[in-house]
């Protein structure tokens, strides 16, 4: 019932990360059930863990039906924000607004993160970010480098492992993976369709898991932790049977100690044929490609970045100045 507000975009569309990331292998992981809204449920979900494409067209859907995008300024970006008087001057490239409450929904997976690699300017084929994916370069027939093996590294590289001329994988960072079966919704999809009311319990069983098992797990020793490590280590130690691989691919932490990982592809895609995993640490790069520490060209066609974001930026570059001039 309130119709008194404004949401500035920058981009020309809603959706936020599902707007901007749009990489090969791209998913949730969280369960689609519980990644929705609780009062629309979404039953075009085709699997537990939604692509990026379909969480986009539903992130579309809800603006259109709930009649979100008249209250939108799309393409204006927020320069300031002013707290005096009482009030809080918000100033745009539209010029200056006045509200009486100010809400930051930037987000802090959102602004690139480009690694500090000495001569990364410098390499002849199409480099990008795995946010900033370049849709016109064609993958089959590439020598692709991917930087980085957090969650995005992983997905990439489950999603086109074996499927292009070549991968090298530059791995700093070892991260144990949990293995999580992504099955496709058949029957589900028609039920909610029809009978909206059936996907409360989905909602309310993944809540409850994600608060309370997979939430609490990082935080406090108990049966959700022992769960979860033991997920990770069987993996694994089942997965992966080459066993200089299977060092390289093992952490020296316990896990849960990063942000977790969710992939039931990525080991089977690592022993791929034309896939390599590297440890070296990456000296520079050069025209043909990335040079590590140990003296090794490793010639490339492609560089992919999949170094995350600077989640410290949160509402960076705005300038906020609250009660007291404070900044």
């Amino acid at each position: 019932g309130i119709d008194s507000f404004v949401i500035y975009e920058q981009a020309d569309d809603v959706g936020g990360t599902w707007r901007d990331n749009t990489y090969p292998g791209l998913h949730c992981d969280v369960p689609s059930p519980y990644y929705s809204y609780s009062f629309l449920p979404n039953p075009e979900w085709s699997r537990m863990m939604p692509p990026g494409g379909e969480i986009q067209q539903y992130m579309r859907r809800v603006a259109d039906e709930r009649d979100i995008r008249r209250f939108i300024r799309f393409g204006t970006e927020v320069a300031s924000a002013e707290y005096a008087d009482g009030r809080w001057q918000v100033t745009t490239d539209q010029g200056v607004d006045e509200f009486d409450v100010l809400i930051t929904a930037t987000g802090f997976l959102r602004v690139p993160r480009y690694p500090d690699i000495a001569g990364l300017d410098t390499f002849a084929g199409p480099s990008f970010h795995s946010a900033r994916w370049d849709h016109s370069v064609t993958l089959p027939d590439k020598r692709i480098g991917l930087i980085g093996t957090g969650s995005t590294g992983v997905q990439i590289t489950a999603e086109i492992g074996g499927k292009v001329k070549q991968l090298t994988v530059f791995q700093r960072t070892a991260q144990w993976i949990a293995p999580w079966p992504n099955m496709r919704y058949r029957a589900r999809r028609a039920m909610v369709g029809r009978f909206p009311a059936l996907a409360r319990p989905g909602y309310a069983f993944w809540s409850w898991f994600v608060m309370s098992v997979f939430g609490t797990a990082p935080v406090r020793p108990g049966l959700a932790r022992r769960y979860f490590s033991l997920m990770c280590t069987w993996n694994l130690r089942l997965s992966v049977r080459d066993r200089a691989l299977k060092k390289k691919l093992t952490p020296d932490y316990q896990p849960m100690c990063k942000r977790q990982v969710f992939s039931s592809g990525y080991y089977r895609a690592v022993q791929k044929p034309g896939v390599e995993v590297i440890t070296s640490r990456i000296d520079h790069v050069e025209p043909r490609g990335v040079v590590t520490t140990d003296g090794r060209l490793h010639e490339l066609d492609v560089l992919v970045l999949a170094t995350g974001f600077d989640a410290r930026a949160y509402v960076r570059p705005i300038r906020i100045i609250g009660a007291g001039g404070r900044n």
